[in-house]
């Protein structure tokens, strides 16, 4: 762990040593957060045009002066500051963002798993600059990226327990899914399906009824056809049962569920389901292709 981190995703968290920094102004705070979301250095007149736009040329340079010396005396070496830019140096810092979007590209249930839990809340929810509207524009813009990847991870969550048969975990993370966004179908079909698939019929039927209603009243639109034919299927009894739980799956999830750290299981490729002989019939090939002395073998590791 790095002397510096910040906790952006969330009301944001600095913290130097272990302990909690404060700042007597949040533009601070707001600089900090743009250098470590950007992940490079910025010229002193794009910061200055950023956090003072109404300010002319001097007392923008001079609040800027402020800011970088109440910065640099809270979070030290890490704040990298010369005549003409500012920026974080990269090692010396640890920052929530970019951990959520390095294991949210991961394969592994773990990874995943871990990448989601450090999604407190928006990003710098609750935080606001005055008087900042291209700050407050790229915050939005970067909150929802950040929202919209959540939302991928979560699905990607929800079919890696279907496929280890923990289907009430896949309802947790298929509930949390939905909450993003109301109006997402694709969330409703999956709590649909793993209400019926758990045996909570009724509820299944509540998830349905209230997507009728919230379509009904912000968009004046019934649901799409694959949801209204899930939802007759579930009713008549004909809604297919769920694959069969894959050991590679189980253990990724197992493992997520033990630990919560993404380092201690090794990354799975997501499994075929319904085509576990043919997979494995895949794997033989591959095996025998890269043994050593097999043609097109490279030395030891085909």
């Amino acid at each position: 762990m790095n002397e510096l981190s910040l906790a952006l995703l969330g009301p944001p968290v600095v913290k130097r040593a272990g302990a909690q920094v404060t700042f007597d102004t949040r533009k601070a705070i707001a600089l900090l957060a743009l250098l470590a979301v950007t992940g490079r250095e910025h010229t002193r007149e794009q910061v200055a045009d950023l956090l003072w736009p109404d300010a002319d040329e001097a007392k923008a340079r001079g609040s800027l002066r402020r800011t970088l010396s109440v910065a640099a005396a809270a979070v030290g070496p890490a704040l990298a500051i010369t005549r003409t830019t500012v920026g974080l140096v990269p090692a010396a810092v640890d920052v929530d963002v970019r951990e959520f979007e390095t294991l949210l590209t991961r394969k592994d249930a773990a990874a995943l798993e871990r990448g989601v839990g450090l999604y407190r809340d928006d990003f710098l929810a609750g935080f606001t600059v005055r008087d900042c509207p291209d700050f407050e524009d790229w915050q939005a813009s970067v909150r929802e990226e950040l929202k919209q990847l959540l939302a991928r991870g979560l699905q990607r969550l929800v079919a890696a327990c279907v496929a280890a048969g923990e289907l009430e975990r896949a309802i947790g993370h298929a509930r949390r899914w939905l909450q993003l966004d109301q109006l997402h179908e694709p969330a409703y079909q999956a709590m649909i399906r793993l209400y019926e698939w758990t045996g909570q019929r009724s509820a299944a039927m509540r998830q349905y009824r209230s997507l009728v209603h919230v379509l009904d009243r912000d968009l004046a639109v019934r649901p799409l056809p694959e949801t209204t034919q899930l939802y007759e299927d579930m009713r008549a009894g004909r809604l297919a049962a769920p694959p069969l739980p894959t050991a590679a799956a189980a253990v990724a999830v197992a493992v997520a569920s033990a630990t919560g750290t993404a380092d201690q299981v090794a990354a799975l490729d997501w499994p075929l389901v319904g085509r576990a002989a043919e997979l494995s019939a895949l794997r033989s090939a591959w095996r025998s292709a890269g043994a050593p002395g097999a043609p097109g073998a490279d030395g030891a590791r085909g």
